[in-house]
């Protein structure tokens, strides 16, 4: 029996440290991602450190994002990569911001992340699927400034 408690007392010392170990990782990835956070809205209107940041951000703490804010992000960098020229590469970003948008009724972030999206392709030549990306923003009701600015921008 002394064997047995001796055995229990380490399982439990070992269950402890484990407990112990991952409430420290826990927190450690909570204080990252409130600094990963940071460091995106600082960098908001420099378009590649947004980027790197954001993609930081995104990878690590988009478990703790609500929809609207990662709506947001994904078109802000959809919009950095557009402004850099990079229109292929905006292309997954935009849809996937689409997909959030439509996903949890965001009627402006939508149509921005379609706007955009229409920008990426008109400028890859693609005018045919542009206009299909810009006819679906001008499809959504205009239910604030922000659709209706998109609206304008579209036609």
């Amino acid at each position: 029996t002394m064997k047995r408690s001796s055995c229990l007392a380490l399982q439990l010392i070992v269950f402890l440290h484990v407990a112990l170990h991952a409430q420290d990782k826990a927190e450690q990835k909570f204080k990252n991602c409130r600094h990963a956070e940071k460091l995106v809205t600082k960098s908001w209107n420099d378009d590649a450190m947004l980027l790197a940041s954001a993609r930081d951000y995104m990878t690590h703490c988009s478990a703790e994002m609500a929809a609207t804010g990662r709506a947001r992000l994904l078109l802000r960098m959809g919009s950095a990569l557009i402004h850099m020229r990079q229109f292929s590469e905006s292309v997954p970003i935009l849809e996937e911001c689409v997909d959030v948008a439509a996903k949890n009724d965001l009627r402006g972030d939508f149509t921005s992340c379609l706007v955009d999206l229409g920008t990426a392709a008109a400028n890859q030549g693609q005018c045919d699927l542009a206009q299909i990306h810009f006819k679906a923003a001008l499809g959504i009701g205009t239910t604030d400034n922000l659709t209706s600015v998109n609206h304008d921008l579209a036609k």
